[in-house]
């Protein structure tokens, strides 16, 4: 039996007739004939079979300096895209984030401001109680104004999965930027409310090979909850996959709809991907 060099992103360490295997994830080979991968530099990730060290993204909260280098992004900055300079600041003033964020959602409004990435932040205010005094020869009396109740006005978060048959490194900014705009659309609500909390790979295999990319879109939509259950009503397969196939977004399958409800003034972070790991019904027409 004649025998052949392993192909790139693919090695052999033992000595006998057998196949090469594919590098394992967060390694790469970029040379015929290895008996070993490398494994990818500090803050970086690969999928199976990498063929060089450029195929190695940078993790979120990084950007990329160079073929073998990601940095992170400096506090009040964030990056989900793994290009360079994918580090981009908070999206609204008076927001902060920790170093090494890795979406808008970990921008918070700073001390003295409510609000989120999504609707921005606003200057808190403080109810006073003002009191008048009137003297009358012996008699007094004391009037006292309390300032009407600042009314709290009831937002909800709808939380969905849409999978789409994409690798997660070939969903670009503008890639995000047509989904939004789609949901957008689909919807009638304003882009602004949409967010795509992350972007995780949902891969599908057989033995070593790797049949079908699939991605997962967590998505969370924030609006007034009086407009929730119509939102929520069209948050279907039969109704997004047409517009986003339109745009080169193939879908695949998308989530039960999970529905919470939040103050607009008050700083409260939910944990959409715990809730969203939690269902495990899904609106597809074919068996996964």
């Amino acid at each position: 039996m004649e025998c052949t060099a392993c192909a790139v992103g693919s090695y052999k360490n033992l000595v006998g007739n057998v196949v090469c295997d594919l590098c394992p994830p967060d390694s790469f080979s970029d040379s015929q004939g290895s008996d070993n991968c490398s494994t990818c530099p500090m803050n970086t990730k690969s999928g199976e079979g990498t063929e060089s060290v450029g195929g190695c993204s940078c993790i979120p909260g990084h950007e990329r300096t160079d073929d073998s280098t990601c940095q992170a992004c400096a506090p009040n900055e964030y990056s989900r895209d793994p290009g360079p300079n994918s580090c981009v600041p908070c999206p609204a003033a008076h927001m902060s984030s920790p170093a090494v964020s890795s979406g808008p959602e970990d921008c918070v409004c700073v001390e003295g401001y409510s609000g989120n990435h999504l609707i921005g932040c606003t200057l808190d205010t403080v109810s006073t109680t003002t009191s008048t005094t009137v003297t009358i020869t012996t008699t007094t009396s004391t009037t006292t104004t309390t300032s009407t109740p600042v009314p709290i006005v009831r937002f909800s978060q709808i939380n969905f999965i849409v999978s789409v048959e994409l690798d997660v490194g070939d969903i670009t900014t503008q890639i995000e930027a047509s989904y939004v705009q789609v949901l957008s659309n689909t919807l009638g609500i304003d882009p602004a409310t949409i967010a795509i909390k992350s972007v995780t790979e949902l891969s599908h295999t057989h033995g070593r090979r790797l049949l079908t990319p699939l991605s997962a879109m967590a998505t969370v939509v924030t609006i007034p909850s009086d407009t929730v259950d119509s939102t929520v009503s069209s948050i279907t397969y039969d109704n997004l996959e047409p517009a986003l196939a339109s745009q080169g977004i193939p879908v695949t399958a998308v989530s039960i709809p999970t529905v919470s409800q939040i103050d607009s003034i008050q700083k409260r972070h939910l944990s959409m991907l715990e809730k969203l790991l939690g269902s495990r019904m899904w609106q597809c027409p074919c068996a996964v």
